[in-house]
């Protein structure tokens, strides 16, 4: 379980600045949505499998939330950040 936990840091950083900078440039996209929800569960099915020691599964997962990052950062790149408000 250990292991599973620290092989999610490689993809997790790669996801966090994709998932911000569609927010910072307000990416209105249901593919966007879909992939920002999508990631984190099958970040939890690769640790599931990881655990099981199924080396396919665990493959597909992680193919799967690579490209769903991927996708969240291509959606948002080339768009002009917009300042945030401040209450």
């Amino acid at each position: 379980a250990t292991w599973a936990h620290q092989n999610s840091f490689e993809t997790f950083l790669v996801y966090l600045a994709a998932a911000l900078l569609a927010y910072l440039t307000k990416v209105d996209s249901t593919w966007v949505v879909g992939c920002a929800i999508a990631y984190p569960v099958s970040r939890f099915f690769f640790s599931i499998f990881y655990i099981a020691n199924i080396p396919l599964a665990r493959s597909l997962m992680f193919g799967r939330f690579f490209l769903y990052g991927s996708i969240v950062y291509f959606e948002s790149r080339g768009r002009k950040i917009e300042v945030l408000e401040v209450l």
